[in-house]
């Protein structure tokens, strides 16, 4: 969001001085338009401001997998979602969705006996 209103403010900043020079001259003059920066730079805030540019973290696809595990393990195929359980806990060791895989795979085995 930041790179966004600098780029646009600073597109209009230079609008706005070029187009003082050019004016404030007795001999008149041509200005600039920086509608490139502007619009980019305009393109570029609001993109961050609605949420369009959030990349899912980690932890977001840990528990997207930890979600497609359950949902194999509703649908009665325990030793897929085991295999899933056992691969978030591979990739991504250390986190929440490690930890929750790692319990989902201690209930299957009491559930199993």
């Amino acid at each position: 969001m930041l790179y966004g209103a600098l780029w646009c403010v600073g597109g209009m900043a230079v609008t706005l001085f070029s187009y003082v020079a050019a004016t404030s001259s007795p001999y008149g003059g041509n200005h600039i338009v920086a509608w490139g920066a502007i619009v980019f730079g305009a393109l570029q805030f609001f993109r961050s401001w609605s949420g369009r540019d959030d990349r899912p973290t980690t932890e977001d696809v840990g528990y997207d997998a930890l979600e497609y595990g359950t949902t194999l393990e509703t649908q009665g195929r325990v030793q897929e979602a085991v295999a899933v359980y056992k691969k978030i806990i591979a990739t991504f060791p250390n986190s929440a969705a490690s930890r929750d895989a790692q319990k989902s795979i201690e209930n299957l085995k009491a559930k199993v006996g």
